[in-house]
């Protein structure tokens, strides 16, 4: 089962949430419904986000001379894609709490998370059990498989699905993918 807490995010001062296939979130207004809603979108969604920016970026990566040059590029854009994201849901860290953490639990597995915390900018750490140095060596070796640019441009309708489904083993549960439409209803005031 998946899970997110956050601690000191907007509205929250803390709040742990196990994520079902329906979840609901009942309370006041302006107490951080919506805020949650937007994280746990915002994690359910990595996996296609993160697929797309290293796509989109595999020319970078293949003109690097070494596989660890590759392969840190691969790390890189991981972690763009992370922080690019965070911006566009939440705006700078600048306004938020100095002392904001929020985990996201992929699974049962305690270790297999993704931690955002504020240390002057925002930081991202991986549980022991998202194993991110394996997840980008599986990648660049990827990469490295598809050997030029040329041959990824004339057969994207082969390498975006494997791209995609090397992501998917990372972002599993029980062998089911984690994102799902998500649907975000809020309550009329006038009920």
């Amino acid at each position: 089962m998946q899970k997110i807490i956050v601690q000191n995010f907007g509205a929250i001062n803390y709040a742990e949430i196990d994520i079902k296939n329906i979840t609901i979130l009942i309370g006041e207004q302006a107490t951080g419904k919506s805020t949650i809603a937007q994280l746990v979108y915002f994690f359910k969604s990595l996996q296609r986000d993160i697929t797309q920016d290293i796509y989109r970026d595999l020319e970078n990566i293949l003109f690097q001379q070494t596989y660890i040059q590759r392969s840190n590029i691969v790390y890189q854009t991981i972690i763009q894609s992370i922080q690019n994201k965070f911006r566009v849901y939440f705006g700078s860290t600048r306004y938020l709490s100095d002392n904001f953490d929020v985990k996201f639990y992929f699974s049962d597995t305690a270790e297999n998370h993704i931690h955002l915390y504020k240390n002057n900018t925002l930081r991202i750490t991986f549980g022991n059990n998202f194993d991110i140095n394996g997840l980008k060596g599986k990648i660049t070796n990827l990469i490295d498989s598809f050997k030029t640019i040329n041959f990824i441009r004339q057969n994207a309708a082969i390498v975006l699905p494997q791209l995609e489904t090397l992501l998917v083993n990372y972002f599993e549960e029980n062998g089911r993918s984690h994102f799902f439409e998500s649907a975000y209803i809020p309550a009329g005031r006038n009920l």
